[in-house]
């Protein structure tokens, strides 16, 4: 379970006339999600499947988002996901993947939906304690 939304986020806005990015800043939108994951393991110490399925509730909309989605760990160190949103006004397919190299992780999503707003998102992870990882 995690609750979203505290505090306020930058949203970027583009000028095509001025050819301007100027930053503003956002009210978040507040929610809370209820999901669980199962992890099936081929070895005893990798995951090679994961499965998740939430439920998210926006408040101040309409509706919940229902969310599901598969992280398949072909190897060590290569993870592929894919997963699928459905709400009252939101139907998006996201895919995504991470490549781990010993304690650093590149994480990378991405949705291509013309229904949502198409994003790009990279994260670069470190662990601190091997017993965390997967």
């Amino acid at each position: 379970m995690s609750f979203q939304g505290i505090g306020s986020g930058i949203e970027y806005n583009f000028d095509p006339m001025t050819t301007q990015t100027t930053p503003d800043r956002e009210t978040l939108s507040q929610s809370l999600q209820l999901g669980v994951t199962m992890k099936l393991r081929a070895l005893e110490d990798r995951p090679v499947l994961l499965a998740t399925v939430t439920n998210q509730k926006i408040f101040g909309s309409r509706g919940i988002i229902y969310k599901g989605g598969i992280e398949v760990w072909p190897v060590q160190f290569l993870a592929c996901r894919i997963g699928y949103w459905v709400g009252r006004e939101t139907v998006a397919a996201r895919f995504g993947g991470a490549l781990r190299i010993g304690m650093w992780q590149v994480d990378y999503a991405a949705s291509t939906t013309e229904l949502e707003p198409q994003f790009h998102q990279f994260a670069l992870s470190y662990c601190f304690s091997a017993r965390t990882m997967h």
